[in-house]
Order: C-alpha cells, then sequence, then structure tokens
C-alpha cells in the first residue's frame, strides 16, 4: 500500500512539471506497513488545509504552520514564515507600545505619540515628572556630586548623600557640596559651625578643635566646647600660661592674676606730710616730718615705691637754704635751683596712671612755695584762693600694696 501512494505522489510531480525531484521523507520509503496513515495530497494555490496548517508546496501535503491570524488563536500569522508572533506592525500594539521582533515592547516613535502625561524619549515614552534620565524634558539627566539623584516634578533633586558628604548651601547643581568632616561651618553636619570662644577653629573628622587661642587666652583645659577659656591675664590658675603661677614682684604688674598689682610688702613706701610756715614737706620718715617745727599733717599721705620699676622715675627732694623750703620734682638738677639742691631721692613716682595710681597735683603760691596734694577737693580751694595750678607732678598710691 505505501509503495502505491509513493507511485501516485511521483507521477502528480511530473504532471506538474515534468522533472523536478521530490524529497521524500525517510520515514516514507521504510514504513511499508499496512496501517501507515496517509497524508492527503493538497493543492498550495487553493490551500484546503486546517487554518493552523499550510500546504507545502513541496510535500503537495498540510504541515504545521498558521496560513492566515484565523490559524493563530493570540496574535497574528506572519503568513511568510507560516508562524504565530504577537504583531507585524505598531498598529497590532497598544498605545505605549511598538513591534519589534515580532514582539510588542515598550516604545514609541515620532508619528506613534505616548499617552497623556508622558513623553517620548529616546524611542520610549518616559514620566518627565520623574525620570533621571529625562527629567522636566528629553535629555536632561539629573546627576549628583557625592550622593544620589532624583527628579521630582520634572526637576533634579538630591535623594540622599554620601557619607560624610551634605548638601549644607542647598543648592541641588552642586550636589552634596560639603565634607563635614572638614569644613569648619559645617563640622560634623550642616551648621553646626565650629568657632570656639576665644580661639580659632578647625574641624577634624567632624569634631570641633581648638587650632589656636586668642592673644591673652589659652585651653587650658583641653576641652574645645568652651574654647580658649583661661584668661591668662586673670586666672590665677592660670596665670600667663596654663598651669601657671608665678609669684607677685615689685614691677607694676598683677604677676600672680589675682586682680592686685604688687600686693607683697617692701614695693611701695609710705611718704608723710608736714608743715611749718612757708615750708610744705614730704618725707618717708615719720620722725623726720614731726622734727624741727614742722607739724604733721598726714603719716603716710601717698605711697611712692622704693626703687625704681617699670613706668617710674626718681622724685628728688630739693631744699633751697636762701629761701628756706623744699621743692619735689623728677627733676634730677631741680629744675631752676641746680643740681646742688638734692637732698634726696624720696622714692619714684609713676608716668602714669597705673595699678590704681592718683595724681599728685602740683600748685605753688610764690612766698608760700609748693603744695603736693592728691585730694582734688584741696587743689581747687587752693586754686580758688589764688595758688597757681601747674598741673601734676605724677601719680602716686593711696595703699603700701595691692
Amino acid at each position: 500500500m505505501r509503495l502505491a501512494v509513493l507511485g501516485a505522489l511521483l507521477l502528480v510531480g511530473c504532471a506538474d512539471g515534468g522533472g523536478d525531484t521530490v524529497d521524500v521523507p525517510s520515514d516514507a520509503s521504510t514504513d511499508t506497513s499496512a496501517d501507515a496513515p496517509v497524508k492527503a495530497a493538497c493543492d498550495p494555490a487553493a490551500d484546503p488545509c486546517p487554518q493552523d496548517q499550510h500546504c507545502s508546496p513541496i510535500l503537495r501535503q498540510c504541515i504545521a504552520g498558521c496560513r492566515s491570524d484565523a490559524g493563530c488563536p493570540m496574535g497574528k500569522c506572519d503568513v511568510p514564515n507560516h508562524e504565530c508572533v504577537g504583531c507585524l506592525g505598531n498598529g497590532d500594539c497598544r498605545a505605549e507600545e511598538v513591534c519589534s521582533g515580532g514582539k510588542c515592547v515598550p516604545g514609541c516613535t515620532p508619528e506613534r505619540a505616548c499617552p497623556d502625561g508622558l513623553t517620548c524619549c529616546t524611542g520610549a515614552c518616559i514620566d518627565p515628572t520623574n525620570s533621571l534620565d529625562h527629567c522636566g524634558g528629553c535629555g536632561t539627566k539629573c546627576t549628583v556630586a557625592n550622593g544620589s539623584a532624583a527628579c521630582a516634578a520634572g526637576k533634579c533633586a538630591i535623594a540622599s548623600c554620601k557619607t560624610p558628604w551634605d548638601n549644607c548651601d542647598g543648592n541641588v547643581a552642586n550636589g552634596c557640596e560639603t565634607d563635614t568632616t572638614a569644613s569648619r561651618e559645617n563640622c560634623g553636619g550642616c551648621g553646626k559651625a565650629c568657632n570656639p570662644k576665644n580661639a580659632t577653629g578647625s574641624c577634624a573628622l567632624g569634631a570641633c578643635k581648638v587650632s589656636s587661642c586668642s592673644a591673652g587666652f589659652g585651653d587650658c583645659n583641653g576641652n574645645a566646647a568652651d574654647g580658649c577659656e583661661a584668661n591668662l591675664a586673670s586666672d590665677p590658675a592660670n596665670c600667663g600660661s596654663c598651669g601657671g603661677k608665678p609669684a607677685e614682684t615689685c614691677n607694676l604688674r598683677d604677676d600672680n592674676c589675682n586682680g592686685l598689682c604688687d600686693d607683697v610688702d617692701g614695693c611701695r613706701r609710705g611718704i608723710h606730710r608736714s608743715s611749718k610756715a612757708t615750708d610744705q614737706f614730704y618725707t618717708d620718715s615719720a620722725t623726720e616730718a614731726a622734727c624741727c617745727g614742722y607739724s604733721v599733717h598726714s603719716l603716710n599721705y601717698f605711697y611712692l615705691y622704693a626703687s625704681s620699676a617699670p613706668d617710674t622715675i626718681a622724685f628728688y627732694r630739693c631744699y633751697s637754704s636762701s629761701e628756706g623750703r623744699h621743692f619735689y620734682t623728677t627733676s634730677g638738677t631741680c629744675e631752676v635751683w641746680g643740681a646742688g639742691a638734692v637732698e634726696s631721692v624720696i622714692g619714684f613716682i609713676g608716668t602714669k596712671e597705673t595699678c590704681g595710681s592718683v595724681p599728685l597735683y602740683r600748685l605753688w603760691s610764690g612766698s608760700g612755695g609748693h603744695l603736693f596734694t592728691t585730694d582734688p577737693a584741696e587743689r581747687a580751694s587752693r586754686i580758688a584762693s589764688g595758688w597757681k595750678d601747674e598741673g601734676t607732678a605724677g601719680f602716686v598710691w593711696k595703699a603700701p600694696r595691692g
């Protein structure tokens, strides 16, 4: 029976064109059983095969493969290849898709617009309100220095910053611009300025440090939070330097930072005031003040330094035997009286107001000689009564120490 069928096929082939060789399936020559099924012959021009088959022009038999869309339960029939595919053209796809390789894939073309709210960029429908590569419009790519970008409402934004960077100036264009481990203005975080008191600060690994102290101050506790907290001019525990506790000396300075100048014995000597007739007498000897007809006005009326110290000058006691009175001056030649009139240096008077000193006023009455007073009221009274104001002889102290 199989041989009869093969013979019939060969005859059909000869009738079609006469000389073409027909490829016969290999099993056709070997299966000679009487029960082998026989495929019906078909005419490719009429193609009477089922919808999911087509008539082979070679075998003249119906074989698998669509010949129209009806043979594809889903999709379209690629008739030349007899293959069911998802699409044959863009029209077979949804609005936001295009046909590529027989499949509908996301995409768009200038002729094939995207749905409302989407924009066609580089062949794809994108949402310009949140696309990192097309934020607000095609080609506008969002990038952030030292961080991650975001697109919000069509504008580039900063999603996050990489530690230790941060966006401290609020400017998206320069990204996460601040290294919070090294920025003095943003040390350890945005807005955390490193400005320690009485100091210049620096930021190291996000911690505020004291780089240097202002003149006269020290960071004696090592705590940057309170800066250079020690006033080296007034802190007894840190006097002149951290931990410094110098001894007080006679130098018109507060050496030990206790708020007092030269608060030790021996720096200053008391000057007593007495007078007789036309002679105003000042001496460091209480015995002398009460001697020889002088009446004591005040013991320790003021104080002078016992020896030379900064900002002091020798205060000379002068005497004129012809006039029978004393005169006091910083002139080593006793001014008009000459050097021979010098009796002694009674101490050292201040050249400027310092360490609590007060002015020593100098007045002259002619025949009454010179008067030296620390009392502004007495000075005013004497001037009112005719005494001549000669300014100040210098500056003196009202206490022996401090």
